[in-house]
């Protein structure tokens, strides 16, 4: 892409306006990118933890087949199989999240579908996700608090 044309503009006037800035991309995932490591089965073990023992058993079988068909539809996802090798730039990296897209979402709903986390409210999540938090199950990328912080939305 080219550069814009140059407009003249006084010394002053260069010297006193700010340089506009550039744009910054922040892609982020959670396991692998936030997190040290993938945290699905934490997620699992909470929510069986939450949930009451009959219910345990038939959501160790649930979680089993969620992620069956995730592992098998991010292995066999075009998109997916042709840039996870590839990806050396911004539009890479967006081109390859895009393909992810679906899968993510069918994943969501798979498990939204299939009554896994019925009965397990937002304020048990919250307070399991801060245990797991404190007692180091979840560990955040090192320097990604303090790269949060910087960034300005």
């Amino acid at each position: 892409m080219p550069s814009p044309p140059l407009t003249p503009v006084s010394h002053a006037e260069s010297i006193l306006s700010p340089p506009k800035p550039r744009p910054i991309h922040l892609i982020l995932d959670f396991d692998g990118t936030i997190t040290t490591s993938d945290t699905t089965a934490l997620l699992a073990d909470i929510s069986r933890s939450i949930l009451p023992r009959p219910d345990r058993i038939k959501s160790e079988k649930l979680w089993e087949h969620c992620l069956a068909e995730y592992s098998s539809a991010l292995e066999n996802h075009p998109s997916v199989k042709s840039l996870k090798e590839k990806r050396h730039t911004i539009d890479d990296e967006i081109a390859y999240q895009r393909g992810l897209r679906f899968i993510e979402e069918e994943s969501v709903s798979r498990c939204g579908e299939s009554g896994i986390l019925k009965g397990i409210s937002v304020m048990a999540w919250r307070e399991a996700g801060q245990r797991a938090c404190t007692d180091s199950r979840v560990k955040l990328m090192p320097g990604l608090q303090a790269m949060v912080q910087k960034v300005q939305i």
